[in-house]
């Protein structure tokens, strides 16, 4: 067994940032900007959750969007403040829709809207090159695939590069144009 060392904290500690929280930029890895699936995660979201609570747990904790997966695992799409904006909800409430009956499954971005890309070429490539794709694509969220086992291995997202790599990512669904300087 370890012996592990008890320490006291002084009145001027500071928070260090972990490896994975540094800057990053355009020429960074790509796979620094891939959010893997964990079972466990706590961005994971049901299809039947009621909208207006998943608009609640989005803002409280301060996150991007939520990955939206049945209960057996089944990846179906990613839902975030833009699909469930107060103003959204009005207008579906407007459309004769019930606020309690509106679900995360009826404004959530279907992984069929998401652009897919292989895990083994997101190893290679640098944040410059998958804001390339995001911008071909005119796509909020992408997917990251393993082709050895076809299984869905993580979530890109031009919100959280834009915000982790300082690069202003627009696309067409996305309420603006890709000011990203891609060469």
């Amino acid at each position: 067994m370890v012996q592990l060392t008890i320490l006291k904290t002084h009145e001027k500690n500071t928070i260090h940032a972990h490896e994975a929280l540094q800057e990053l930029e355009s020429s960074s890895p790509a796979l620094s900007v891939v959010l893997p699936f964990h079972e466990e995660d706590h961005w994971l979201i049901g299809p039947g959750t009621p909208a207006r609570e998943a608009y609640r747990m989005l803002q409280l904790e301060h996150a991007l969007f939520k990955v939206v997966v049945r209960e057996d695992d089944t990846f179906l799409g990613v839902v975030d403040l833009n699909q469930l904006s107060e103003q959204t909800l009005i207008r579906r409430v407007g459309a004769g829709y019930s606020l309690d009956e509106l679900t995360v499954s009826d404004f959530m971005i279907h992984r069929d809207e998401m652009f897919a890309i292989a895990y083994e070429d997101i190893q290679r490539a640098s944040i410059r090159d998958l804001v390339a794709v995001f911008a071909k694509e005119s796509k909020r969220y992408g997917i990251v695939l393993r082709a050895e086992d076809e299984g869905f291995y993580g979530i890109v997202s031009a919100d959280y590069i834009s915000r982790r790599a300082h690069i202003n990512i627009r696309s067409a669904d996305h309420p603006v144009i890709l000011d990203a300087v891609v060469s």
